[in-house]
This record gives structure tokens, C-alpha cells and sequence, in this order.
């Protein structure tokens, strides 16, 4: 995830895929929600990667050495599949859940013990995680999880993208060179971008 925030910053700041303004490169609020939902959507990808990787009949070197880390010296291949499949879904249902918790608590809605009653019940992740992860997250973190938001329509954008021959490194490059725009005007610019690529592809 912070290899993903830092190359949000890094190309931003050098306008590598994209050109954004001034005010757009500076680090707000706006930041957390784009960068972090950024690397929200690409926890899925990785996942459905390693399992494209697992499968490849002439894996590079480079490929072969990553899958001997992935394992950690020895597992099977199907259990570390499972492993990072599980803990990338687990943490994609809680991230989903500080953003749903953020709205129903702010608003009155729902007593924090009522809502982490109502999550274990929804998802089977216990009790303690979930007050953890929510009341915990956003009392020491302080910031509202809209990210998991904002990676799903990432996630949406790019399928949109992938479908009019756009390539998946062109569309990534261009979302993690946009700055900090506030939401709206990322998701336009987004589109505009598939707009504009897909009449030259």
C-alpha cells in the first residue's frame, strides 16, 4: 500500500502521466482518500496477478524469485494463494466497514456497540478487530476511510478503460500522476483521459 501512496506522490510531483495544477499537487485531505484508494484497489489486482503469476509456464527469473519469497521458503503454492486471497478480503470487508461505520456513527445512526454487534453479525470478523479497526481506527488515525470509496471507482474506471483497448500501465500511470484533486474532479478527469486515449487505440 505505501509503495503505492509514494508513487502517487512521485509522479504527481513531476507531472509524469499527467499535468496537474499547482493547488492539485499540494498534500490535503484530498490526498488520503486518492492515494490510499489507489492502493485499496490495487490489493484485489495483486491478488488476481499472483494467481496469473502462479500459472505461467515460463516465469522469468526475476518471477521465480518473487514466488520463492511469496512462500516463504517452502509452502505450497495453493495455501499461499489462500493466504493472501483471505487476508486481502478480510481487509477489504473492514475497510468497507470504517467507511460505513464513519457515516452511521457521525450521524448518529447507530451506537458504536450496536454497529459492531450488527458487523459481526454481517461478516464473521470478530468483535474485537472490528471495534478495533473502527472506533479504534478512527479515534488514533483521524481521518474519515472514504478511500475504499474512492478505490472502487478506480476500480470501476479501469475496467471501463481496459474494455475501449486502453492498456492497464497507461490507465495506472495516468490515475497515479493526477495530484490530489478533490473527488469529482479526479473522476473526470479519469474520464476524459479514457475519453481522449480511446479514439488513438
Amino acid at each position: 500500500m505505501k509503495n503505492t501512496v509514494t508513487l502517487n506522490y512521485s509522479n504527481s510531483a513531476t507531472r509524469f502521466a499527467a499535468n496537474p495544477t499547482f493547488l492539485e499537487l499540494l498534500s490535503s485531505a484530498f490526498s488520503t482518500h486518492i492515494s490510499d484508494g489507489i492502493s485499496f484497489h490495487r490489493e484485489l489486482e495483486f491478488v488476481k496477478l499472483l494467481k496469473k503469476l502462479v500459472e505461467k509456464k515460463t516465469p522469468s527469473n526475476e518471477e521465480i524469485t518473487f514466488l520463492k519469497i511469496m512462500r516463504r521458503g517452502g509452502a505450497d503454492t495453493r495455501i499461499m494463494l489462500l493466504e493472501n486471497e483471505f487476508i486481502m478480503r478480510e481487509w477489504r470487508i473492514m475497510r468497507f466497514l470504517r467507511a460505513i461505520f464513519g457515516v452511521r456513527i457521525n450521524m448518529e445512526k447507530q451506537p458504536v456497540a450496536d454497529f459492531v454487534e450488527w458487523a459481526h453479525r454481517k461478516t464473521g470478523l470478530s468483535e474485537r478487530m472490528i471495534y478495533d479497526q473502527t472506533w479504534g481506527f478512527l479515534e488514533s488515525v483521524g481521518y474519515a476511510p472514504c478511500y475504499s470509496i474512492a478505490g472502487d471507482v478506480v476500480r470501476k474506471l479501469q475496467r471501463r478503460a481496459l474494455k475501449k483497448g486502453i492498456s492497464l500501465l497507461d490507465f495506472n500511470t495516468y490515475v497515479s500522476s493526477l495530484g490530489f484533486p478533490t473527488r469529482e474532479i479526479f473522476e473526470q478527469k479519469i474520464r476524459e483521459f479514457i475519453r481522449e486515449r480511446a479514439k488513438s487505440v
